[in-house]
């Protein structure tokens, strides 16, 4: 997030903006979906411009699917986590389009902390049964 705030141009503001809609029709339904999440995490990485970054992403969201997807669905489509989820993407669109690096950087560490905080606890509650 901190390069694409530096790097971004308007086609990945349209870009972001649309994820941001698109996730917003999630949470409007009450459904959090992989797909929408990936996608945006997607458009951030392109609004790096760093191919590198790009590729990286691609490749750990391909290989981490058939694990990660249903867990996040299943504690993204908690109410509470869904408003969440939405308010901390929007944090970072906003500091991405005002070219605010900083808190661009800040926003996704507090998104990637709070959702791997939700696996561990996932993970210990499955382990507890």
């Amino acid at each position: 997030a901190y390069h694409a705030a530096l790097n971004r141009n308007n086609e990945n503001i349209t870009d972001l903006k649309n994820c941001l809609k698109q996730l917003g029709e999630g949470s409007t339904s009450k459904r959090f979906t992989w797909k929408r999440d990936q996608t945006f995490h997607a458009t951030v990485a392109r609004s790096s411009h760093n191919i590198f970054r790009i590729h990286v992403l691609m490749n750990i969201l391909d290989f981490s699917k058939e694990l990660i997807q249903p867990v996040i669905e299943k504690f993204a489509n908690q109410a509470d986590n869904l408003s969440t989820i939405g308010s901390q993407h929007t944090r970072i669109v906003k500091a991405i389009i005002d070219k605010d690096a900083p808190a661009a950087h800040a926003a996704m560490k507090e998104h990637l902390a709070w959702t791997n905080q939700q696996f561990v606890e996932y993970f210990k509650s499955v382990k507890t049964k």
